[in-house]
């Protein structure tokens, strides 16, 4: 696949928001965007409005485009970033089927096509997003999911996880098309499930919580005196913090001993307060032994709910600034 992509913004759109999305992805893989004034070349992205928000790869003639479609409930940064995703899913898979074939298609409809070359990419994607597919056009949509495992209650209202880009997307990506960029440099060892910047070989990029060039230090608050110690032991007794919501916060709550898990419950003092689940997050929760997953992020009414970790796993807590007198309890022990 050809790692430099030209693109061209439809008129109207964002472009400001829509650079900056680009520029973030490129500074973390080894792809090279390329804006264009003119029309896109045949293996460019076409940045255009439309009624749902997605990745098309488009028959024209004897030539497979590439589309991604916008509006106003997905123009925040992240939501951009999985359709770039999206997108860049679509170009490596055709370019993987096609090969030099791409402007010699003879097949008049995508269905035709996609059984002549053998671009049958689902089943590896499915997890990932979903298809449909029309007479000339396959499109790519993000994936709804929630989480549920150690979780109570298994309702817990969240954040639409699949409609923005995840660690664990941006990881997967670079590793299908980035992973020899970085041969001919000395080794980098990323710790807390960090992978190596494609971009700049010398460096690793951290999941969220982490950062430092292996990933090595937990994000550090900029106003550490409203959030206290970020250490802290879960022993058998409950422990209680209260988190007050005037400040970013980062936690590491870890067991007194390995083979003991965490539970950490959470409780809005006052009663539920409600957190449009568009907005941005107001509390993450990662309690799996992999960090570069996502963690619970709930939204809506905000109600009581509980995590449990796995033997020996530390339970990771992020709290953002919302400027009101919303308060949450939480409380955590070992068991």
């Amino acid at each position: 696949m050809n790692k430099t992509v030209e693109y061209i913004f439809e008129k109207g759109l964002d472009e400001k928001k829509l650079i900056l999305s680009i520029s973030l992805i490129q500074r973390r893989t080894c792809l090279n965007f390329v804006e264009s004034r003119d029309s896109p070349a045949f293996n460019g992205t076409l940045f255009k409005r439309g009624k749902k928000c997605m990745a098309t790869a488009d028959l024209a003639g004897k030539y497979v485009t590439y589309s991604i479609h916008l509006n106003n409930t997905c123009m925040e940064r992240d939501m951009i970033l999985k359709l770039i995703y999206l997108n860049t899913q679509l170009r490596y898979e055709f370019a993987k089927c096609l090969g030099k074939h791409q402007g010699n298609i003879t097949d008049n409809n995508m269905p035709d096509v996609m059984r002549t070359y053998n671009c049958f990419f689902y089943n590896d994607l499915k997890d990932y997003m979903k298809f449909d597919l029309d007479p000339k056009t396959v499109y790519a949509f993000p994936k709804k999911y929630s989480l549920t495992n150690n979780i109570e209650p298994k309702t817990l209202e969240q954040r639409n996880y699949a409609a923005e880009l995840s660690f664990t997307d941006l990881k997967g990506l670079d590793g299908k098309i980035c992973k020899d960029e970085c041969k001919k440099y000395s080794p980098v060892t990323c710790k807390n499930s960090g992978f190596r910047n494609s971009a700049k070989c010398d460096s690793c990029v951290c999941p969220f919580f982490y950062n430092g060039r292996k990933c090595e230090k937990l994000v550090k608050p900029k106003k550490s005196h409203y959030c206290g110690s970020q250490y802290k032991t879960a022993k058998r007794n409950t422990n209680t913090q209260v988190l007050d919501i005037n400040a970013e916060c980062y936690y590491k709550i870890k067991p007194y001993y390995k083979k003991r898990k965490v539970q950490v419950k959470f409780t809005p003092i006052g009663g539920p307060i409600r957190w449009p689940c568009n907005s941005s997050k107001i509390l993450e929760v990662k309690y799996e032994k992999d960090k570069s997953k996502d963690g619970v992020m709930p939204c809506g009414q905000m109600k009581e709910f509980t995590v449990k970790s796995d033997k020996g796993v530390s339970v990771l807590v992020y709290h953002d600034k919302i400027g009101t007198n919303f308060k949450i309890k939480m409380q955590y022990k070992a068991f």
